[in-house]
């Protein structure tokens, strides 16, 4: 009788201490999505100015690290770093880099697509989260925390954010054996500024476009806007239509030219011929096909993963 006593008595103790175990998981939970609700709130809302660090690994595996500085002049973005800059009019996002190439976009409109889920409810069902560690970055008290993906073709990602705000002074995306390929992080904040990102936007979209585009989903990642931009690097007069797609957290843009190339020298009207190519610099990639028509995919995901979206879009572009 004793024994039997016992035996209920331990399992009722078991039963509670699985309870309470699983019950402050799911508080622990609730307060990572809290922490990434906040942080996505923070970015559509505020850009961020100071001192920066950025790292990334190379292909070969070569550890590159670099400083910058990110500054706002009105409603023109900068960022001075070691060999490159960027200049981002947020009125019109026309778009400017120097370095070991020089691109300069003028977009001319734009749509968000029909029915595109918005980035969090994406963020929700392609990614678990789960808090890390408590630390300091630039000063600030930060809470880590793992963005791991539902899908094994698409980079983890870890954000150390500050609970207060939602300010996100730290990332790092991680391989999926768990080697970090990239980081940046705020060295110094200097301030923080109402965000006036906007593009010119137009009513009018071919309605074939429309419906070749509701079917590119791969690997999670959905089309949510189409862009259309102009190349001004040199007198070809390019323009590509540029469909950004995302899964919540990593995204893609999708370019490919609507024009006949003038072989001019800029990275819009050289296109590279052949079998279909990759390059990784850290977590960002770029894949470029050329047959049958000439698409280029750039992304914070795996080359399989881009290579395959763009072999779709190659595939059903209307």
């Amino acid at each position: 009788m004793k024994w039997r006593r016992f035996a209920i008595a331990s399992g009722i103790l078991a039963f509670l201490v699985l309870a309470g175990w699983w019950w402050q998981g799911q508080v622990r939970q609730r307060e990572a999505w809290g922490l990434v609700r906040k942080a996505l709130q923070f970015q559509q809302e505020w850009v961020v100015t100071g001192q920066a660090r950025w790292a990334f690994r190379e292909m070969q595996g070569r550890w590159v690290e670099r400083q910058g500085r990110i500054s706002l002049s009105g409603q023109t973005l900068q960022v001075h770093g070691q060999g490159a800059e960027l200049v981002c009019r947020l009125a019109g996002c026309q778009l400017v880099t120097k370095g070991m190439t020089s691109l300069r976009i003028v977009p001319v409109s734009a749509q968000r697509l029909p029915h595109a889920p918005d980035r969090w409810s994406l963020l929700r069902r392609s990614y678990r989260v789960r808090l890390d560690e408590a630390s300091e970055v630039a000063g600030r008290f930060v809470q880590w925390v793992q963005l791991a993906p539902r899908s094994p073709n698409a980079f983890a990602r870890r954000l150390a954010i500050e609970p207060k705000t939602g300010m996100v002074l730290a990332q790092e995306i991680l391989d999926r054996d768990g080697t970090v390929l990239s980081r940046w992080e705020w060295v110094k904040v200097s301030g923080k500024h109402r965000s006036h990102f906007r593009l010119p936007t137009s009513g009018q979209e071919s309605e074939g476009l429309r419906e070749g585009i509701s079917q590119w989903r791969v690997d999670g990642f959905v089309p949510v806007q189409r862009v259309t931009a102009r190349c001004e690097c040199c007198s070809c007069g390019m323009t590509m239509q540029v469909i950004h797609a995302t899964d919540g957290v990593a995204d893609a843009a999708i370019y490919f030219p609507t024009g006949t190339p003038q072989e001019h020298g800029c990275p819009y009207c050289r296109l590279p011929q052949g079998a279909p190519r990759a390059t990784r610099l850290g977590a960002m990639t770029v894949v470029v096909i050329s047959v049958p028509r000439p698409i280029v995919v750039i992304g914070d995901a795996p080359s399989e993963t881009l290579l395959r979206l763009a072999q779709q879009i190659a595939q059903r572009r209307p």
